[in-house]
């Protein structure tokens, strides 16, 4: 029985050890967190973010290491709000160091690390520390920045004795992905007009990138799928938070998220053709039905959106204007690649190769970013590397035979990826683990009815 209620395949230990880090009283300073975001984001007032600051670094000291993790993933849709101008740093930084150094401080004396993961996550980094003796200071900066952070997501992963309740997890996400709705809400005076002296304006809540946000938004979505696939009971609100999502989802006006859920959609009509079961079916027909509802009731609001999309996939004749010069940016990037064999085995590094390549954009690809940052030779490491976090969580949670409808938020990352580049942000690693760890969740096994 314990195996099925901790939330997780193949759990061996006991589920009380998934609630420590998780009691009721960090719901509250969580709450008040998040009304002092929405307020800083009106009023863009310092004082209100470093009492937020303050209140987040108060929660980490008095908590534990679980704790600290969800609440990076409630944090993670509002990473920009805590640069302001004028500010050398981030408070965000600053408090994922000093989550960091909690989560190491608390486990160090349990800390049980799996060889294979931990030593491929040193290659990644060593290999990418190869190509700092190039680095400028700011870059170097940078570089310590993304390898800290870097490691600390892994972290999470390849410590057997690190274990976490993933819907909660999945709950922190959610909260953080709507809370930065309403702070972008009540930022943007211009939210409700589509067009601001000649310029779209694409809703992002307080993420920094609409492409970025649609991405989280669709991982979130399949992520509440998977917890009304394997829960108790059928929740209802996990259906309209997935409506509710991906409607947000589709305020960014992201071409990205367009093509990410057509491909989902296609692949989810499939898996219930020939193996979606009885509860599968029911997701789905409720979430149509609730959004013809909505789609009937507010399609006052809705029809500009779906205007606004249709021209931004029809505006010109030319794919490289539709794709906002993506396809141009690819060709430059692919052609220089090949024109050393250093660019194309070794790379430029991660955080350097706009000034090496001397280019303004970046790759709008993370495939490709893969490949002019780290090469052949780094891409191959990387991908031992992502192997590994799966040995990791099998090492952790035991050997699962997990339904395709596991791998959605997987599927749906990897394609959305193809849209924009993401592997110099650390914040992307953090959600990799929620993505890696919903494989191998499991409430109930509901496949027999």
């Amino acid at each position: 029985m314990d195996k099925e209620r901790n939330g997780f395949r193949g759990e061996r230990n006991s589920p009380e050890k998934l609630v420590v880090g998780a009691k009721a009283w960090l719901v509250i300073p969580v709450v008040l967190s998040a009304i002092l975001l929405i307020c800083y984001s009106y009023t863009q007032n310092i004082q209100i973010l470093i009492a937020c600051s303050g209140l987040l670094f108060l929660m980490v000291i008095f908590g534990t290491p679980v704790a600290s993790f969800y609440l990076i993933l409630f944090l993670l849709p509002s990473l920009s709000l805590f640069k302001s101008e004028g500010m050398s740093f981030s408070y965000a930084t600053v408090f994922l160091f000093f989550c960091l150094l909690k989560h190491v401080a608390s486990q160090a004396r349990k800390m049980r690390l799996a060889v294979f993961p931990f030593i491929s996550a040193m290659a990644v980094i060593a290999y990418e520390l190869t190509h700092a003796f190039t680095y400028t200071k700011d870059e170097v900066v940078q570089l310590i920045r993304w390898v800290v952070l870097f490691f600390y997501a892994v972290l999470l992963v390849i410590d057997s004795n690190f274990r976490y309740d993933h819907k909660r997890a999945v709950h922190a996400l959610l909260f953080g992905f709507l809370v930065s709705a309403v702070s972008g809400i009540v930022a943007n005076q211009n939210v409700d007009l589509p067009v601001v002296e000649g310029r779209l304006q694409r809703f992002e809540g307080v993420a920094g990138d609409p492409n970025g946000y649609a991405m989280m938004g669709i991982i979130i979505a399949f992520f509440l799928f998977s917890l009304y696939r394997h829960g108790e009971r059928r929740d209802a609100r996990y259906v309209i938070g997935f409506v509710g999502v991906l409607l947000l989802c589709l305020k960014t006006y992201s071409r990205g998220f367009i093509i990410t859920f057509s491909v989902m959609v296609t692949i989810a009509a499939f898996y219930v053709c020939l193996h979606g079961n009885k509860r599968v079916r029911t997701f789905i027909g409720s979430t149509v039905a609730l959004a013809a509802v909505l789609a009937f009731s507010l399609w006052t609001y809705l029809a500009p959106l779906v205007d606004i999309m249709i021209y931004r996939w029809t505006f010109s004749s030319d794919i490289n204007d539709i794709s906002s010069d993506r396809i141009a940016i690819a060709k430059y990037y692919w052609n220089n690649l090949f024109l050393t064999s250093s660019h194309l085995l070794w790379g430029s590094g991660l955080i350097g190769y706009l000034r090496d390549y001397n280019y303004e954009n970046g790759t709008h690809n993370t495939y490709l970013e893969l490949l002019v940052s780290w090469g052949i030779i780094g891409a191959v490491i990387f991908g031992v590397f992502l192997y590994s976090l799966y040995v990791a969580m099998e090492c952790k949670f035991g050997k699962v035979k997990a339904n395709l409808d596991a791998y959605f938020p997987l599927m749906a990352m990897a394609v959305y990826l193809m849209t924009l580049q993401s592997l110099a942000k650390y914040s992307t690693f953090f959600l990799l683990v929620l993505v890696i760890g919903n494989i191998f969740y499991r409430r109930v096994d509901h496949n027999n009815y």
